[in-house]
């Protein structure tokens, strides 16, 4: 027997269905947040600050109009490097703060600093690879002690070494390493090197990975 329409069941129907539709807005815009990541296949955090883990895709969630506040570093440098240095890093995937340990190993900052062996600048990069790169980027002229010349380049040089070894199929945690120790002993180097040494018996690895741990957790939002 068909039970009649009422007042009472009208306005239960009426609830029902507002209710449904509002789950069904709750998944559209959470199916809409996450379209705003892209997804970055690097493991632990190692060339970006901060990642989410989802369906086994690191996910890029770099404030893109911030850059971190680090007091160690920003009383060292002008604010006008730091942002071009940060610009750089996200536009090439590498981590600010990873550029900002490199930086503290290799020179502690110091733009100007040239060394025994002709390496050059903030990121001490030797004379010989910035000749390459040069090359690479159709570049004729160049002063390696020129602050944003040695950013442009040493971040060239960074992710041409990253690109590297994923090409070669290594392990997404050893990527990381490979690419640091690189940075210092080039491919060919560090490929001697681990003919007899372990990765993480490395150094050189180790002093990068722990200013850039130290800056990761010192960094204030600005």
């Amino acid at each position: 027997m068909q039970r009649p329409i009422t007042k009472f069941s009208l306005i239960t129907a009426l609830a029902l269905s507002l209710v449904a539709c509002s789950q069904i807005e709750t998944v559209v815009k959470e199916e809409k947040t996450t379209e705003k990541y892209i997804s970055m296949p690097i493991a632990e955090s190692a060339f970006i600050k901060k990642y989410e883990y989802n369906k086994n895709k690191y996910l890029f969630i770099y404030d893109e109009e911030k850059r971190p506040y680090i007091k160690d570093v920003d009383n060292r440098l002008p604010s006008a490097l730091l942002d071009y240095i940060y610009e750089e890093s996200k536009k090439n995937n590498l981590s600010y703060e990873l550029m900002m340990a490199l930086a503290k190993v290799e020179s502690d900052f110091n733009t100007q600093l040239v060394s025994t062996t002709s390496d050059y600048g903030l990121f001490q990069l030797h004379a010989p690879t910035a000749k390459a790169i040069a090359d690479e980027m159709g570049i004729k002229t160049y002063n390696l002690k020129d602050s944003k010349t040695n950013v442009r380049f040493s971040i060239h040089y960074l992710k041409q070494l990253r690109d590297y070894w994923r090409d070669q199929g290594v392990d997404e945690e050893d990527m990381f390493a490979l690419t640091v120790i690189s940075y210092n002993r080039g491919i060919s180097g560090t490929k001697s090197y681990l003919k007899h040494r372990n990765i993480d018996d490395n150094t050189y690895l180790k002093r990068v990975r722990e200013w850039k741990q130290k800056y990761e957790e010192s960094v204030v939002e600005s």
